[in-house]
């Protein structure tokens, strides 16, 4: 159902061991050889700095929204692949998802995990277009789930029981797709820190964030 074989293929599809991806999904990924040039970019520039135990840890965030959300996906992979290929393996690499389908099959979300482990799925509760794509479970997310909402809520990988009581599906709607509305949850969630909602030592935890920020400060 409008799925590929992730390049390179590998694994077989009798044994449902192939990677598989939406097939528009890869298209925009790889339109007019755009994952060359990111992947090529960013691997120049980890090249151009110093490896070692004695070098400053180097973090890249790979972040989407919707569509965005998706392609963050397939380029984490490949950034994270060009990278242990480069013998880079030291550098950390974060995918950070927001309201972004899922991208491809149960074969596929078990290859990415294993390779961007720390990759998270932020999800509006009320949000419609992310509670679509199962297609009879031939779709799954990879990396860790969030559920968020505007009410300061926050369920962090939520089991499928949470998650169905969680849902209400009388609020969902395409508007609350929009990265604004996620702005707005997530807003929530940290001025419940300062409210009962707060999570153990949340409070603590949101200052110590604002004073670390070159933003705020």
């Amino acid at each position: 159902v409008w799925r590929v074989a992730h390049p390179p293929v590998r694994g077989h599809h009798w044994m449902f061991t192939r990677p598989l991806v939406h097939v528009g999904f890869l298209k925009s990924w790889l339109a007019g050889g755009l994952n060359d040039k990111v992947v090529g970019r960013i691997t120049q520039l980890v090249n151009a700095r110093p490896a070692g135990p004695h070098a400053k840890p180097l973090k890249i965030y790979v972040t989407g929204h919707s569509l965005g959300g998706a392609l963050a996906t397939l380029a984490a992979f490949d950034i994270k692949q060009a990278l242990l290929k480069a013998s880079r393996g030291d550098v950390k690499l974060l995918c950070y998802s927001f309201g972004a389908p899922r991208t491809g099959s149960h074969a596929f979300a078990n290859d990415y995990n294993k390779v961007v482990p720390d990759t998270w799925s932020i999800i509006n509760n009320q949000d419609v277009v992310t509670r679509g794509g199962k297609l009879c479970y031939l779709y799954k997310r990879p990396g860790k789930r969030v559920i968020v909402n505007d009410f300061g809520h926050m369920m962090v990988c939520p089991t499928l029981i949470e998650a169905t009581l969680q849902q209400n599906t009388a609020g969902q709607s395409v508007d609350q797709h929009k990265l604004a509305n996620y702005y707005h949850a997530i807003l929530s969630i940290i001025l419940a820190q300062f409210s009962h909602k707060g999570f153990e030592n949340g409070m603590a935890g949101t200052v110590r964030l604002a004073q670390a920020s070159p933003y705020i400060r």
